[in-house]
């Protein structure tokens, strides 16, 4: 079982790094897709949370502290979302799809983080 822990863990990391990459690299890109072409800073920000997380995951690939920290970025990020489609000019259409994304990954961080509770113990 912990075997499995660990491959979910390192499986999250690799989301977390390949989110956080994607997002510095393309943050004027997303945000102009979304309709919200002021906040590339903010979605590079995200980038840089997604990438923090991904690392402690790396750290600690059975961490249910690093996954949780993952499920508190799914929540600001569904806010995020939320205000960003009360902004002039946002797209209804790929909020919306970014929402879903979030949600399910919100819901496969929360199982993952439950699963691995308990396995916070010093390497």
């Amino acid at each position: 079982m912990a075997m499995d822990r660990k491959v979910l863990g390192l499986a999250l990391a690799g989301l977390s790094v390949a989110l956080g990459m994607a997002e510095l690299a393309a943050g004027k890109q997303v945000a102009r897709g979304l309709g919200v072409p002021r906040h590339s800073g903010t979605v590079r920000a995200f980038g840089l949370r997604e990438l923090a997380t991904g690392a402690a995951l790396l750290a600690r690939p059975t961490s249910s502290t690093a996954v949780w920290g993952r499920v508190a970025g799914d929540i600001v990020d569904l806010g995020s979302l939320g205000a960003a489609s009360r902004a002039q000019g946002a797209k209804s259409g790929p909020l919306l799809a970014a929402a879903a994304f979030v949600a399910g990954a919100l819901l496969l961080d929360v199982a993952s983080a439950l699963a691995m509770q308990g396995d916070d113990r010093p390497a």
